[in-house]
């Protein structure tokens, strides 16, 4: 069976600043280091520099976020790795260069950590990465980090008409960062997050050693298709539906009636006020994804996500926009963060909780010299993954001593 490249995506170097004079000089040294260090060379090209033609079509087309689609930050150079060896070299050389990596699965980060830095850089599309081989007979399914979710459902579907895997709506997420974040999806309450059905990987250290089973513990993680049939008849199917709702009256009339109906959720006229501030905006969208289920049996220390028994839901918050530009930007930022205050009384706190892959950089950073003590990660580091946040300080000293992979909410080293 062919192994699966678990490359790291949301762990970036920080490096010294380089001049824009030498940057093109940077640029054909690591391309001269990664040609001379790559074992398995590639039949079609995998790097690009800024004078190639492909360049901004390869860094735009997969910029979800088009908030950063006009950025001014460009990298050195884009590689799209065929193989893990070639990945192997742009370790090598991008660590003894001092230059930072980001690496992308699909694009959708929030912030764009994926293909965004202040720092020169290089960015490693895994885009080519994208087989998925199915087990029908095991259950299980190997996926490299580079597929797509929608690509991961095609190859099971094909395979099978009972076997599926929990992970998101979005087809073209990326399973690399989706995985590793935790990844919801509409079969959370029956089988947990993405994360949870995870059984094996293969990672890639800072030295562009690969490495699976004599792995620590702490670092293992599996993917496991489930059988969501009726158990031993496999002639039996289930269908979810997901129901919305909508009540043709006012506030006082509609209370009364989902307290009858609902009592569990208390439902106050004080509640009913976040509309008008949803009035103020042409396309808000705030999502509840149910949590409950399956969530409540598994416990915190599972996985680095932590958010199980006592949490209701997981609240998504987004705002769209088609006018390009700063102040038309900046207008609707101000409106999401006074919705993100306005939430404040009605969700957790001490800390107030976040989940990885809606990443925030405004709940904190880590520091640009890259000696942020735990104490000032903790405040991000918290509302991700709450007690397992320590232990993840602890595996990052264990596996990446010297703090190669990072970005501004990587797990930091334990510095007192």
């Amino acid at each position: 069976m062919k192994s699966l490249i678990g490359f790291l995506s949301s762990l970036v170097l920080i490096a010294s600043a380089i001049s824009p004079a030498s940057s093109s000089s940077v640029a054909n040294k690591l391309i001269e280091c990664i040609a001379n260090n790559n074992i398995n060379p590639s039949s079609f090209q995998t790097i690009f520099n800024p004078e190639s033609s492909l360049f901004s079509l390869l860094l735009q087309s997969r910029v979800q976020n088009l908030r950063y689609i006009n950025s001014t930050t460009k990298p050195l150079l884009i590689l799209t790795p065929s193989d893990d060896t070639q990945i192997q070299s742009a370790l090598l050389c991008s660590r003894e260069q001092g230059i930072e990596i980001r690496a992308r699965c699909g694009g959708h980060d929030y912030a764009g950590i994926s293909y965004l830095s202040d720092k020169p850089y290089i960015v490693i599309d895994l885009f080519n990465l994208n087989e998925v081989q199915v087990d029908v007979k095991e259950e299980t399914a190997w996926v490299q980090s580079g597929a797509q979710l929608g690509e991961l459902y095609y190859a099971i579907a094909r395979q099978s008409t009972h076997l599926a895997f929990p992970a998101g709506l979005c087809p073209t997420v990326g399973v690399g960062g989706h995985f590793g974040g935790g990844g919801f999806g509409t079969l959370v309450r029956k089988y947990g997050l993405a994360a949870d059905n995870v059984i094996d990987a293969y990672l890639m250290d800072a030295r562009g050693q690969r490495f699976a089973h004599d792995v620590h513990e702490d670092l293992f993680v599996r993917i496991l298709l489930l059988n969501v049939g009726g158990g031993d008849d496999k002639k039996k199917k289930t269908v979810q539906a997901n129901f919305q709702a909508l009540f043709l009256g006012t506030k006082d009339r509609v209370i009364p009636l989902m307290n009858k109906s609902f009592p569990e959720l208390g439902l106050k006229a004080e509640n009913c006020t976040i509309w008008k501030m949803m009035l103020e905006e042409d396309v808000p969208i705030v999502i509840l994804e149910p949590l409950g289920g399956k969530m409540n049996k598994i416990p915190e220390s599972y996985t680095p996500f932590p958010h199980r028994k006592g949490h209701l839901y997981n609240i998504q918050y987004l705002v769209k926009w088609d006018k390009n530009g700063k102040e038309e930007e900046e207008r609707h930022l101000e409106w999401m963060k006074r919705l993100y205050d306005y939430m404040e009384p009605h969700v957790s706190k001490s800390p107030r909780a976040a989940y990885l892959n809606y990443r925030d950089l405004d709940i904190g950073m880590n520091s640009a010299g890259g000696k942020t003590s735990f104490s000032e990660a903790s405040v991000w580091g918290q509302r991700y993954f709450r007690d397992n946040f320590k232990r993840l300080t602890e595996v990052k000293g264990m596996f990446d001593p010297e703090n190669f992979f990072r970005n501004e909410q990587s797990i930091p080293l334990l510095h007192k």
